[in-house]
């Protein structure tokens, strides 16, 4: 099935058509098969950027007797282009049976992988349609207050119409990195302050003379200049685009699409850009204090689906993939995902860990499942160790996974809770699972890592998101709904049961099969009142549906807490947070601003554009300290195989060029601030003038520096450093220290695997 991306825009003007043009250019260079469909009214912006000539169009479609074959344009680069014209807003008067035509042949066309869609700019019927019938929808803005208002007011109707669908916004044609994430934050505050509709963003493009000369020449950017700077970030956003997706992930395929497009068509759609005074007055804080439509609040939606009068196995769960609730289920808590996306962004976590890190949060294992086969992980239905549920994801998957988890949870999935809230329900679920696995051992039931799957994905079914609780909810129907969600999913149906019942009464429990009993009692113990008497009460509840006295309850009680206190400790988290709104705040926007890192570094360093040489490497990588922290005096050092010495490299016309040759630094060197940071992985900073511990070479590379500051951060890949950087902050740099560190530290984890690739190619 193809998967259907919308491109729209609030105004005119923003490139939205170039970047949609240069992505199905990209999408074809990374061997998927894509079409463009142009809802624009007509060809003529593809006609400037490709100096194409089109002879029909789907007005020939629909009152000429054209196929749809005579209307493809097929453009020499790989993918094709089926032109809208007029006929885009003359469908919603279409009679049934030129419905019927225009359904038969746009379906005809579903080998695609990507059918991308360039709608038109502003809010007409169309632009909307297009939009709520796509499970993505991509918007361009600019830094400019008017593309800011408008897609604001494009947002407005999207929220008030409920959209189900993932918003991911790409900003274009900016100066630098700065000024694009602030853009994008400065639109984001009052989108979520205002619009109850999540956005993340889907990356950046910077501005480009090449662009304007590309359109001189009528060829893609792409084409033209393939190393350039907007090429490049291009190029990033489309490596995001497949990892986000992946082809064939739109909901029904190309059918269902049109089928929902027409359903959007044929209703009114509210021009909101004009509100009386009554309303108007309520919103005084405008995108970038300029004038423009202002809106208030709107109510939170539903998950958009409805509980079924009698419940068949996988309806539940079809209702939710199919209505598009589904992404307020299994997202982790920010206050969870801030201290490891820090890690990660740093090098400072290998992909054992986070295999590890998978199988200890409901969110990042549901998610996990979804990926697996779990017919190949679990052949007999029994996981004989959680170790299988995570070997049987690739390598390569698992970073990802957890970009688009954080992405989730920042975006909006699991904001409507605070740190303490998001922390406890974790904590509980953890518990939960360690509770059940350590009674299976003490009663010896042969599957105790089944038992603690079923704890820990207890509460899988509960919607993370504030107000999103259908109507008829509550502990029962969030248990049917978990149940039904694992069973979809292939999981082993007592498992599922484990879910189902673990809020039905005791002595309805007390008759289930023996993992069932031992899950509910793992709830009931962990969940369990504060009260001496009411723990009592629980204790006895347990004794009765398991084979296990007070003594040996409360043994494996204290076991719980000291592993989820260990593992917490692991994760940096503190079980303790504060409940002040304040803190929840920093840690969300700790998580914003570490996966903005992780997306602005991707965008300035491709993974679809590995360096071939070291040379090659050493360039990128001083290009994008420069465009990502504006420096330009920095020192690489690459250790050796064997991890004996550092040696300066550098590019015919980089920093210090002429000196680099005579730089070999030994990695054991315990008098050099160099040395040390290397082995020990850790940043360090000297005063070149103030420490007399410093070991000469130390200040040698401080004076090549200019310097009275050095600072040395070691990059690393898996874990482990490969290399280290050294330069000099200026006075400026200074004062916002830490920040650029962390940003440097994001960017040094993206060079240190470049680097690992490029040594294995080499062997």
């Amino acid at each position: 099935m193809s998967e259907v991306i919308v491109f729209t825009s609030g105004k005119g003007g923003v490139g939205k058509s170039n970047l949609c043009l240069n992505t199905a250019l990209q999408l074809t260079a990374l061997q998927y098969r894509s079409c463009l469909f142009d809802g624009d009214l007509g060809l003529a912006n593809v006609n400037i950027l490709l100096g194409i000539e089109q002879e029909y169009t789907l007005d020939d479609l629909l009152f000429n007797d054209k196929s749809i074959d005579e209307i493809l344009v097929q453009t020499g680069y790989g993918f094709d282009i089926i032109p809208g014209s007029s006929g885009v807003e003359q469908i919603a008067n279409l009679t049934a049976e030129q419905l019927h035509t225009l359904i038969a042949a746009l379906t005809s066309v579903a080998d695609y992988d990507y059918f991308l869609i360039d709608t038109a700019s502003g809010i007409s019927r169309s632009v909307i349609s297009f939009c709520m019938a796509a499970q993505q929808t991509i918007i361009v803005i600019t830094r400019e207050a008017t593309s800011l208002t408008d897609a604001y007011a494009l947002l407005k109707i999207l929220s008030v119409k409920k959209y189900q669908g993932a918003v991911r916004v790409l900003i274009n044609d900016c100066d630098s990195i700065p000024q694009a994430k602030s853009t994008y934050l400065r639109y984001k505050k009052v989108v979520d302050k205002h619009l109850d509709i999540a956005i993340s963003p889907a990356g950046i493009v910077l501005h480009d003379d090449h662009f304007e000369r590309a359109v001189v020449q009528q060829k893609p950017l792409l084409e033209l200049y393939p190393e350039s700077i907007g090429a490049q970030c291009i190029k990033a956003f489309v490596s995001n685009l497949v990892g986000a997706t992946g082809p064939g992930s739109e909901s029904g395929g190309l059918s269902q699409f049109w089928q929902r497009y027409l359903a959007q068509i044929a209703e009114v759609v509210p021009d909101n850009r004009h509100q009386g005074a009554g309303g108007a007055h309520q919103e005084q804080e405008r995108v970038d204090q300029t004038s423009g439509p202002v809106f208030g609040p709107i109510a939170a939606a539903s998950l958009g689906y409805e509980q079924p009068d009698t419940s068949k196995p996988g309806e539940i769960a079809a209702a939710m993939f199919g209505a598009g609730g589904y992404a307020d289920i299994g997202s982790s808590a920010p206050a969870l995902l801030a201290p490891i996306f820090k890690r990660l962004n740093q090098g400072e976590i290998s992909a054992a860990e986070l295999r590890q890190l998978i199988i200890v949060d409901p969110g990042l294992t549901f998610q996990a499942l979804r990926l697996l086969n779990l017919d190949e992980v679990a052949p007999q239905g029994h996981f004989q160790g959680l170790d299988e549920l995570t070997r049987g994801l690739k390598e390569e998957d698992l970073q990802p996974m957890l970009f688009q988890a954080a992405l989730r949870s920042a975006s909006g999935a699991a904001a409507g809770r605070n740190d303490s809230e998001g922390l406890k329900e974790w904590s509980d679920s953890y518990r939960c699972a360690v509770l059940a696995k350590e009674i299976s051992l003490a009663v010896s039931f042969g599957f105790p890592d089944d038992a603690y799957l079923g704890g820990l994905l207890l509460d899988i079914g509960c919607p993370t998101a504030a107000g999103t609780e259908p109507a008829g909810g509550g502990a029962a129907n969030h248990a049917v709904r978990g149940a039904e969600l694992l069973q979809s999913l292939g999981l082993n149906p007592m498992i599922c049961d484990a879910v189902r019942f673990h809020h039905h009464p005791p002595f309805e429990v007390g008759t289930a099969f023996s993992l069932v009993r031992i899950v509910y009692a793992a709830h009931a113990l962990a969940h369990g009142a504060e009260s001496e008497e009411a723990l009592s009460e629980t204790i006895g509840v347990v004794e009765g549906l398991i084979d296990l006295n007070g003594e040996q309850i409360f043994e494996l009680l204290d076991t719980a807490k000291e592993m989820t206190a260990r593992t917490a400790a692991w994760l940096d988290l503190s079980l303790t947070a504060t409940t002040d709104p304040e803190s929840s705040n920093t840690q969300y926007g700790s998580l914003y601003g570490y996966l903005l890192d992780n997306l602005l570094t991707r965008t300035i360093m491709s993974p679809l554009s590995r360096p071939a040489s070291l040379e090659d490497w050493v360039r990128n990588f001083h290009r994008s300290c420069t465009l990502l922290a504006g420096i330009r005096r920095i020192i690489c050092l690459v250790a050796d195989t064997a991890n004996e010495h550092l040696t300066a490299i550098g590019f015919a016309g980089c920093f210090c060029a002429e000196y680099l040759d005579n730089i070999v630094i030994s990695a054991d060197n315990s008098t050099s601030l160099v040395s040390q940071a290397y082995t020990t992985g850790t940043p360090l900073i000297g005063d070149l003038y103030g420490e007399s511990t410093l070991s000469l070479g130390d200040r040698q590379l401080g004076s090549l520096l200019g310097g009275s500051r050095m600072v040395c951060l070691p990059l690393k890949a898996d874990g482990k450093p490969v290399a280290l950087m050294v330069y000099a902050p200026d006075e400026v740099q200074t004062a916002a220290l830490d920040r650029q560190m962390s940003t440097l530290l994001t960017l040094g984890t993206r060079a240190a695997e470049d680097l690992e690739v490029l040594r294995t190619a080499h062997h």
